[in-house]
């Protein structure tokens, strides 16, 4: 038989271990991709810093479990292809990032790859544009047109980057049980 400082301990522990074992971190966790990850541990680490647990054993147990959490997925963030897919995860988002600077860099990086694919599309339109223009006719405005076109494609591949991405954070997220691709 246990005695009653020693149920108190396996009560201790039993509280620590059930915060460690919940849905989304055991069962779910193999359905969860990789870049969703951070956002699992960062849901775990809530549920388990704030316990307040009376047992020396369960706070060192509590302890233990904390430090090897940080050890071992505290850099997630920082890993530019799972922060990016995080932020274009319209269930996600920002919203579970405790870091900002690996936020504001996977937030660059999507700029970057945004803007890259305009102007590789901006080449492309233009190689074409000139291409279907083999027969010079004389336009009064052809050059007007030329600079209009162009201003345009450049108001549009720095202005509208920013705003689109804004606009797509600020929108609410979406619920956890949708399809990312529908949503």
């Amino acid at each position: 038989m246990l005695t009653a400082s020693e149920l108190s301990i396996l009560f201790s522990v039993l509280q620590v271990l059930r915060r460690t074992r919940t849905n989304l971190t055991t069962r779910k966790c193999k359905v969860i991709s990789s870049a969703l990850a951070s956002k699992v541990i960062h849901c775990l680490l809530l549920k388990l810093q704030p316990l307040k647990v009376e047992e020396s054993v369960a706070q060192e147990l509590q302890s233990l479990i904390l430090k090897e959490i940080d050890k071992r997925m505290g850099f997630i963030e920082r890993v530019t292809p799972l922060a990016v897919a995080t932020i274009l995860d319209p269930r996600f988002k920002k919203m579970h990032f405790t870091d900002s600077l690996a936020c504001y860099m996977a937030f660059t990086k999507i700029k970057e790859m945004i803007k890259t694919r305009i102007q590789n599309d901006v080449v492309e339109s233009d190689s074409s544009d000139l291409s279907d223009k083999a027969e010079d006719t004389f336009s009064l405005w052809g050059n007007h047109h030329k600079l209009v076109h162009k201003s345009w494609k450049t108001m549009k591949s720095d202005d509208s980057i920013s705003d689109e991405l804004s606009i797509y954070l600020r929108s609410p997220v979406g619920r956890l049980n949708e399809n990312p691709l529908e949503i």
